[in-house]
């Protein structure tokens, strides 16, 4: 059917002109023939370098993922016993409905997650410059579980929470700040564009530049494009609201310019490992070693989950096996409701300290907190051998409750932005204005804690001096209700 901008159902004009970015067998005289064809975007114009395909140049290095989004009830292992398997949080604190996105070959022939791998939300890294293909596949094997849980809305509509909202079947991917062609590779379903999520058997192909491209003023659409050390990125779910409930969500770090890394790639015996091997014998994509022309640094990844349902995994506290954890005692403001935790785990300090999660604050004040945070916790131990470290923070989706991240011993750069352009405003380099992340800039103001860490937002951690000395440096949600119950991990330095 004609758009409406497009009533006459306009095709492209046959002969010279560029290349529409979706389709090199279609051509155009111009990006407004295609955009009257509805074939997806800007023409690839034949003067001028460099010469483009889709947001890409043609020269630029390609990175390929084969990502799928699955059930936790048909890939994971069975903890409770009901005949599905379940995404695990702490060995007491279980997720029976989850949803993932998996790289296809996480999973071994019998279609379960392979035991070497942790398991843990997509985490996907590129160099900046590089072109990023992402073909993801609809590989649920029926309708997304869904059960009752203490995870809610804004009370607005009377007798209606989240436990009312069915979780969509269908997938799609979202990135920020990459570049790409919003009408075919944006990953959600949005006004006019082509349909953009997958049903279950169903694939889709998005494709996304790890930089910038600019438009040269004055010419009819001929391109530049830069290559952007962007750092972390939020990878959101089409579905807004029942997709980071469930577990869907996903990361992607653009490394600078020629850096290398555990990545999976390679022939035969040169094949290196998807990942480094973290301290619990697993590999992990959270934590690796990144080398690059400036040096080597330990890349860590930590996205914060605020709206997750769980379960208990058996009985305790008075509450039965299966049975949903509420939220905390005296919590009343549904912003804080749902489970908290990072990467797929938890550990809250109610089940540390064994009072349970509705015990009276008249009980919980008298409760010693002194080894709150003692041994090994269950959520992440990111590990440095004294290597410089970079922490990206995310969080994909959830609640409106903002997050204050806090790492004990370090400080680091409010704005840890190139100055490229040689231009500064007088209070911090303008992220629009950087092609790298620059651990050096000085003229921006330096903390300890980031405040205003909500959904879609986004962190790169550069400490000034990282590792001071040897030891376990907490890190933890300055906000009480997140860290009680359970957001908090340690970076290990030795």
């Amino acid at each position: 059917m004609p758009l409406p901008t497009n009533p006459d159902g306009k095709t492209p004009p046959v002969g010279g002109g560029g290349v529409c970015v979706n389709d090199d067998t279609v051509t155009c005289d111009s990006r407004a023939d295609c955009r009257i064809a509805g074939v997806g975007g800007a023409c690839d114009q034949p003067s001028g370098p460099p010469a483009f395909q889709g947001p890409c140049p043609r020269d630029a290095p390609s990175r390929n993922f084969d990502l799928i989004a699955v059930r936790a009830a048909d890939v994971l292992p069975d903890v409770d016993g009901d005949g599905f398997g379940d995404l695990q949080y702490h060995p007491e604190l279980i997720d029976p409905s989850g949803l993932m996105y998996l790289k296809r070959g996480d999973l071994d022939k019998q279609g379960m997650l392979k035991a070497e791998r942790r398991v843990e939300p997509l985490i996907l890294r590129a160099a900046a410059g590089e072109c990023i293909q992402i073909k993801l596949t609809n590989e649920y094997a029926g309708a997304p579980l869904d059960f009752d849980g203490f995870n809610s809305l804004p009370m607005i509509v009377h007798q209606f929470s989240n436990n009312e909202i069915v979780p969509s079947s269908e997938v799609g991917l979202h990135p920020q700040l990459v570049e790409y062609d919003m009408s075919i590779s944006d990953g959600m379903n949005v006004g006019f564009n082509q349909r953009q999520t997958v049903a279950p058997g169903e694939e889709i192909t998005y494709k996304w530049y790890a930089g910038r491209v600019d438009i040269t003023p004055g010419t009819e659409g001929n391109r530049t494009a830069t290559p952007v050390e962007f750092g972390a990125i939020n990878l959101m779910a089409s579905d807004p609201i029942k997709g980071s409930n469930k577990g869907l969500i996903g990361a992607l770090v653009i490394l600078p310019e020629g850096s290398t890394w555990n990545d999976g790639q390679g022939r035969g015996n040169a094949r290196n490992p998807d990942g480094d091997l973290g301290s619990d014998g697993l590999l992990t994509r959270a934590a690796v070693t990144v080398t690059h022309p400036g040096g080597i640094f330990r890349d860590f990844v930590v996205l914060h989950q605020d709206d997750v349902n769980m379960q208990f995994a058996n009985a305790a506290f008075g509450f039965a096996a299966g049975a949903p954890v509420p939220t905390v005692s005296a919590e009343e403001e549904p912003e804080d409701s749902g489970q908290k935790g990072l990467n797929y785990s938890t550990d809250p300090i109610w089940l540390r300290l064994g009072v349970g999660p509705t015990a009276n604050p008249a009980v919980t004040r008298t409760v010693d907190y002194t080894n709150a945070f003692a041994g090994t916790p269950n959520t992440p131990v990111f590990e440095s051998q004294g290597e410089a470290i970079r922490l990206r923070i995310l969080k994909p989706g959830g609640h409106n409750r903002n997050s204050v991240p806090t790492l004990h011993g370090h400080v680091w750069a409010r704005y840890p932005y190139s100055n490229d352009d040689g231009m500064w405003d007088g209070y911090s380099y303008n992220f629009d204005d950087s092609q790298r992340i620059d651990p050096t800039n000085t003229n921006t103001f330096w903390h300890g804690d980031q405040q205003g860490h909500g959904p879609t937002n986004h962190i790169n951690v550069v400490p000034l001096t990282s590792c001071p000395a040897n030891g376990d440096f907490l890190y933890r949600d300055m906000v009480p209700v997140h860290v009680d119950n359970g957001e908090w991990a340690i970076i290990r330095c030795n």
